[in-house]
């Protein structure tokens, strides 16, 4: 069953709001905490695109390969806004949008830093296909442990037992 917990501080949040009538907004930018890896991740994202053009003999494969690396990781690289309500929850970033009713919600797992919802009852090779991982924002802010863990607790009633790995 989900339990309350100690919210984990650190995390680079943008709130956006939080609206009393059952909706929860909030932003968390991962770049933000971390962002002495900027460079490390530049290097490897050059480095791919000039082996491949190398190998390739010609820009537009390097270029491509570039593309698809940078693909890879934005959601580290730009802010996820995630959104709250009593229909279900959103989730939103650079070129993905993805929505989940509480209905359809199987599974939930809570990790120290995050939750994932998905559709699937038993762990699989597509949780991260068919789920919605939701990261906790700053204690004391909109999305913060507590206030998700509480908006799941209110409309998961129809799952049986609830993981909660962070404890």
């Amino acid at each position: 069953m989900l339990s309350p917990a100690d919210s984990t501080g650190g995390e680079a949040v943008e709130a956006l709001a939080f609206v009393p009538n059952n909706r929860l907004e909030w932003s968390v930018h991962l770049l933000k905490r971390n962002s002495g890896a900027i460079p490390l991740l530049a290097i490897a994202v050059l480095c791919a695109g000039l082996l491949v053009t190398l190998l390739f003999h010609s820009p537009i494969p390097g270029l491509v390969a570039m593309f698809l690396l940078i693909a890879s990781v934005k959601e580290y690289l730009f802010p996820c806004r995630y959104v709250i309500t009593d229909k279900g929850v959103e989730f939103y970033a650079v070129g993905t949008a993805m929505e989940l009713a509480w209905k359809d919600v199987r599974r939930c797992e809570v990790e120290s830093r995050q939750i994932t919802l998905t559709s699937l009852k038993d762990r699989g090779p597509l949780d991260a296909f068919r789920g919605i991982t939701l990261r906790f924002a700053v204690a004391g802010s909109p999305g913060d442990r507590d206030a998700v863990l509480a908006f799941c607790r209110a409309n998961l009633a129809h799952l049986n037992g609830l993981e909660d790995a962070a404890d």
